[in-house]
């Protein structure tokens, strides 16, 4: 755990809502920091809404480390979380020479769709003292047709899968779990019963935080999920929108 993760789990502990936005350049990080959103996240979905692809399936670690490098010059305070991309997973010398990448980049927090297969990777980025945060629920990079995109958690047997992989990564030592897609009623458990911060997406209001991607804050992707809203309405900046969109995460 570095400092930048102290901070959102002393947050955590203080009941205080963490807000994050997925940020690609300079510019639009900039202003996030300006609006005093938490954390950045430097995503894989930048295959999506940058380069018009339908997946994030395809996009490499010298892409992510590219748009990396542009967010860093673009802040002075706020950490930056950088996905670890579908091509890095092959095995573990590839995952961690490209993670080593992406924090030399200027990410501080490495972020994994995480499969039960994966753990032994999860374990051996840990022993290395890498700061750590585990996606679950809907995972994009795994998406395979329209079919898997569904609120995950509904059933009695899919909660239980989830809740036992959250609380076994948090007693592995990961530094935060993001839940995409989750029922509410799960994700609300899981925020409660584990020790790190639970950052949701679409997964209700009763996690620790929320992340959104910045193009569906401000009504330009392609395909913007049921669950977001568009904050640049009514709104005559980028700024305003995203100073609007912090403070409802805060309250």
């Amino acid at each position: 755990m570095n400092n930048a993760t102290k901070k959102l789990l002393l947050m955590k502990k203080r009941k205080k809502k963490i807000s994050s936005i997925t940020a690609y350049d300079a510019s639009f990080a900039r202003v996030a920091e300006q609006a005093n959103i938490d954390f950045i996240l430097v995503g894989d979905s930048l295959g999506m809404v940058i380069q018009g692809c339908d997946n994030t399936h395809k996009v490499t670690v010298e892409e992510m480390v590219y748009h990396i490098k542009c967010v860093e010059k673009g802040v002075k305070n706020t950490p930056i979380m950088a996905d670890l991309p579908r091509v890095a997973l092959k095995n573990k010398k590839t995952a961690y020479s490209s993670v080593k990448k992406i924090l030399k980049a200027g990410a501080s927090i490495i972020k994994i769709e995480y499969q039960d297969k994966s753990f032994g990777l999860i374990e051996y980025l840990l022993k290395k003292k890498i700061t750590v945060c585990c996606h679950l629920g809907l995972k994009p990079q795994f998406i395979k047709s329209s079919r898997d995109i569904k609120v995950h958690g509904k059933t009695n047997k899919s909660a239980k899968e989830i809740i036992a992989q959250a609380d076994l990564l948090n007693d592995a030592g990961v530094s935060m779990i993001l839940l995409e897609c989750v029922d509410s009623k799960v994700a609300k458990f899981i925020s409660k019963k584990v020790d790190i911060p639970v950052i949701g997406i679409g997964s209700g209001q009763h996690t620790d935080g929320q992340i959104s991607v910045l193009y569906d804050l401000i009504g330009i992707s392609k395909k913007i999920p049921s669950f977001a809203k568009n904050y640049l309405k009514n709104k005559n900046s980028v700024y305003s929108a995203l100073k609007n969109y912090n403070q409802d995460v805060k309250k």
